[in-house]
């Protein structure tokens, strides 16, 4: 298991290093490729939903992704909860692929705007500690790209620094993570 977990860190290492060398840091910009904030990109920006969650389906129900669902850059289906919501809410909150979720709300700030890429088919929702970004149909970026560059260690700082504090939470809303600088590689390169 040790040996796991390690080789697990060193693919982890590996691939960032990768992306500094293909890119560079993200935040400096040593390649001076076009940079637009991140709004410019997305459809939308959304909160999840602030309905109860169960850990037991009832009928009807649909499943909801929270904050530990969004780990180590992806989606862990592990304690999946369930919530009750009306026709409406799981049409506006319905996960499609391509989307990615952020964690808005921790008590530790190095968990703040984590994220993930949703590539599944499977129906769920979100709830209200997590944001949903949207890519528009334009977007010059690929979702794993963005999720990517939000990923690099000075790119995490940068989130910390715009974050708020309230009763112990970190908070990181959409206006400030809209508002985060996006560096625009050719997508070719992206891929």
């Amino acid at each position: 298991r040790r040996k796991r977990e390690q080789a697990l860190e060193l693919a982890d290492e590996f691939l960032k290093s990768l992306f500094f060398d293909m890119f560079g840091d993200p935040l400096l910009n040593p390649k001076n490729w076009p940079v637009q904030p991140m709004n410019s990109y997305l459809e939308e920006l959304r909160y999840g939903t602030s309905t109860k969650s169960y850990a037991t389906a009832a009928k009807g129900s649909t499943p909801v992704l929270r904050i530990p669902n969004v780990i180590n850059e992806s989606i862990n289906w592990a304690g999946l909860k369930f919530a009750s919501l009306n026709e409406k809410e799981v049409e506006r909150l319905r996960l499609r692929s391509g989307d990615i979720l952020f964690v808005r709300t921790n008590g530790n700030p190095l968990f703040i705007g984590r994220c993930a890429v949703f590539n599944d088919t499977r129906n769920a929702t979100f709830a209200s500690y997590l944001i949903r970004a949207r890519l528009n149909d334009g977007a010059k970026v690929l979702p794993e790209f963005l999720a990517a560059c939000l990923s690099m260690p000075s790119y995490r700082s940068r989130i910390v620094k715009v974050a708020t504090t309230t009763a112990g939470n970190y908070n990181i809303n959409t206006k400030n993570l809209g508002g985060l600088p996006i560096i625009e590689p050719p997508l070719q390169i992206q891929q």
